[in-house]
């Protein structure tokens, strides 16, 4: 029977990741029309090419703090290793692959709280949970973000945060959950740092009352295994955060400048918090407006959750977290402050992605308590609250979809195969040729056999057509 419903939850899991893909692909094509490597997907790709898996995962991000980006490399290694069994040293497909592993990250970031918060979300919150992550606005356009690799980083936070929350339910006579869950959160803190702290303080508040029960450590590690699960977790962190102690840091000039005042309501509250609640009409905000409607939407969650404390606890965590999210995101990155402009862009949206996706979460954990109340009056407002969110999102559908033109402010003029063919075009006297990535101030050498079978492929391409 638990291996029976364990197999209809698999198949229930990546039925939903497949739509989720293709409702992504829907909304936004272009990373297949147009198929190019984006910043550090092509960067990240030539130094797998070049220097191989190992020494990639290390030192792939450099800047003024140095981290892994585990599942990047990971994803991007796949999409490597799929483009030579299925096109050998040709790499013209290679974005094709890029775009589908990312997309399929994102279908499974939107399909993974569906059951990772099963238990606290009821299932109409659920399905309203996962449509919001599917749609999640990102500015004007979503060009830099689906369809890439280089900037799924923003999410894993948010996962991190529905894997310590599904651990903490998780059924404890099930080891192999715990473990999951653990593997994965590794996963998620070496490749968003900002992880570090909430698995720290997760952990820290787990184990306060065990520390107080004055049981040995030794007692509590030989009887359970969620505690061993947790030591092995903890130790593996710390490794991981000695490692990048020791990685080499760079200078980047963003990291450095200064924040300014004027524009710090807006990135760290209006621009990551309120915005998946009121992008239809964002331009029209100002600080005190942007305040006003986050202090009316928590007084709303905070009332809808009065009767359930389990899910005021939860509902309270994302909102801080993803708070947390915001603060760090400006402090690390002051140049944000300066991008924004008074509600007249949102620019650079990609940044503020992982921090929107908590404060839908909160959202739709304040509606599921309402709507699972006894009381009549806190289901009405529940409902009015999810219908209002869904009215929000069907009547800004439009800015939402981009199946026509890009409205991306600078779109390829030509595909990354085409890119390698010019480069091929050139003569070549080294073992590695620069090709031209997206944006077009961004290269990467790669192999010259690449190159080369590349230019071959696509001149073969065109004779037959």
């Amino acid at each position: 029977m638990e291996w029976s419903k364990s197999c209809r939850d698999a198949v229930g899991f990546l039925a939903l990741v497949a739509v989720g893909m293709g409702l992504l692909y829907l909304r936004d094509p272009h990373s297949l029309l147009v198929p190019t490597l984006y910043t550090e997907d092509g960067v990240w790709m030539a130094k797998l090419f070049n220097q191989g898996f190992w020494h990639t995962l290390i030192h792939a991000k450099g800047g003024e703090t140095p981290y892994f980006v585990s599942l990047n490399i990971l994803l991007l290694q796949a999409a490597k290793s799929l483009n030579a069994a299925c096109y050998g040293d040709s790499i013209a497909h290679l974005p094709h692959f890029v775009s589908g592993l990312s997309m399929a990250f994102y279908a499974v970031l939107a399909a993974a709280p569906v059951w990772l918060l099963r238990p606290f979300l009821a299932p109409a919150a659920r399905g309203l949970l996962w449509g919001l992550v599917i749609l999640m606005p990102l500015g004007d356009s979503s060009f830099e973000v689906l369809g890439r690799i280089s900037n799924i980083g923003y999410g894993m936070l948010f996962l991190c945060f529905c894997l310590l929350a599904w651990r903490r339910s998780a059924d404890r006579s099930r080891p192999w959950r715990i473990a999951t869950a653990d593997m994965g959160v590794l996963l998620c803190a070496t490749t968003n740092p900002l992880c570090f702290p909430i698995v720290a303080a997760d952990y820290a508040l787990r184990g306060r009352g065990l520390w107080r029960g004055g049981v040995p450590l030794r007692t509590i590690l030989s009887r359970s295994g969620s505690a061993r699960s947790a030591a092995a977790l903890a130790v593996a962190l710390v490794a991981a955060a000695c490692g990048m102690g020791l990685l080499e840091s760079r200078p980047n000039p963003f990291l450095k400048d200064t924040i300014r005042g004027s524009e710090l309501v807006e990135a760290v509250l209006a621009r990551p918090l309120l915005f998946p609640f009121v992008f239809p009409f964002y331009s029209w905000l100002s600080d005190v407006a942007a305040v006003a409607g986050l202090a009316v939407l928590a007084g709303v969650a905070w009332w809808l959750t009065a009767p359930a404390s389990n899910d005021r606890r939860l509902m309270a965590a994302a909102g801080g977290v993803g708070l947390y999210a915001a603060v760090a995101t400006v402090v690390m990155r002051p140049g944000l402050t300066r991008a924004l402009d008074g509600y007249s862009t949102t620019m650079l949206d990609r940044y503020y992605y992982g921090s929107s996706l908590f404060m839908t979460a909160a959202a739709c954990v304040a509606v599921s308590a309402g709507l699972r109340c006894r009381t009549a009056g806190r289901r009405g407002v529940a409902a009015i609250c999810g219908i209002l969110i869904i009215a929000v999102y069907a009547g800004g559908i439009a800015t939402l979809v981009e199946t026509g033109r890009s409205r991306w402010h600078d779109p390829p003029a030509r595909d990354f195969a085409s890119a390698v063919a010019a480069a091929a075009a050139e003569p070549i006297d080294a073992p590695v040729v620069s090709v031209q990535l997206h944006p077009r101030v961004w290269h990467a050498s790669f192999p010259v056999a690449a190159v080369r079978a590349t230019a071959i492929a696509v001149a073969a391409d065109a004779l037959r057509r």
